[in-house]
């Protein structure tokens, strides 16, 4: 999957409209059309987790370029994306918005035999929810029933 940028003098622009799931560990690149200002520049991306981790790649010379977005800025909500070059030109940050993608941290511990079967909801399971909570059709909330007679 791949984000596309291009630079407009010192603005940074996305131009995709792709959905990125967070926990991704599949490859996502990067790629950059860059204007004639840019294009003779040794240049770095610049992302920027959402806990204010920060990792460079190396972009290079050239008008089109590409690089690997790091792993370790998938793991939040968003990331930012910048780009700089050699001689401190700076563009603007792009946010990149992360879709929740169904990972748990916790995911590698569930042993699939014996806990709950993944995406496997039974009858059984809705039957004992049921006892316990109300869900209301409006915004879909558990409650737990104890709560609703205080």
């Amino acid at each position: 999957m791949k984000i596309n940028f291009m630079l407009d003098n010192l603005e940074l622009i996305r131009l995709d409209d792709n959905k990125i799931p967070n926990f991704n560990r599949n490859h996502i690149y990067a790629t950059f059309d860059f204007d004639e200002e840019w294009k003779e520049l040794e240049k770095y991306a610049l992302f920027v987790s959402a806990n204010g981790e920060k990792y460079i790649s190396y972009l290079g010379y050239g008008k089109d370029r590409e690089c690997k977005v790091p792993n370790e800025v998938l793991m939040g909500t968003y990331f930012g994306v910048s780009v700089f070059a050699d001689d401190l030109l700076v563009s603007t940050q792009q946010n990149v918005l992360l879709y929740s993608s169904g990972y748990s941290i916790d995911i590698d511990e569930l042993d699939l035999e014996n806990d709950v079967k993944v995406n496997t909801v039974t009858d059984d399971y809705i039957r004992r929810l049921s006892e316990d909570y109300i869900i209301p059709r409006e915004n879909k909330k558990l409650h737990k029933k104890e709560h609703l007679y205080e």
